[in-house]
């Protein structure tokens, strides 16, 4: 059976949050960036001078996707589509990203919100820069509640 790979960003970086799934890489995507949506949804969208940091999941169960399908909302809260990922390594593969429906505005993170995301980016061993990006983006969002 092939191997189902999604691109994962917010709670998603969290093991925990994860269930079937392996973390098999870490990336940076360009030409996005991370904002927040009802106080705890994060989501991306496109911003040609930001980047993203993302952990990028295997699952070889195609249950997995289903649950993701669920828990994010899938079709009508997040959409989804494939991309092709290039790693440093000049691998590519083809990984789902979701992305939230353009009808949803945006809205304030809660702190444990931020905290999952923190907590994440720290599991997934990201560099500072990831961390100075999430500041940012949660202060365009107004600030945590």
């Amino acid at each position: 059976m092939a191997s189902i790979k999604l691109i994962a960003y917010g709670m998603n970086l969290l093991a925990r949050n994860m269930p079937g799934w392996t973390r098999i890489k870490t990336a940076k995507i360009t030409g996005d960036r991370l904002g927040f949506y009802n106080h705890a949804t994060g989501f991306v969208t496109r911003s040609e001078s930001d980047s993203v940091w993302v952990a990028i999941w295997e699952s070889h169960n195609p249950a997995a996707l289903d649950f993701i399908d669920q828990r994010e909302g899938y079709p009508f809260y997040y959409d989804r589509r494939k991309l092709s990922v290039k790693f440093k390594s000049g691998e590519t593969s083809e990984a789902w990203l979701y992305t939230m429906q353009p009808s949803h505005a945006y809205g304030r993170p809660t702190i444990d919100y931020v905290a999952q995301i923190e907590a994440g980016m720290l599991e997934c061993g990201f560099p500072d820069e990831a961390l100075e990006s999430l500041e940012e983006a949660v202060g365009l969002a107004g600030g945590a509640v």
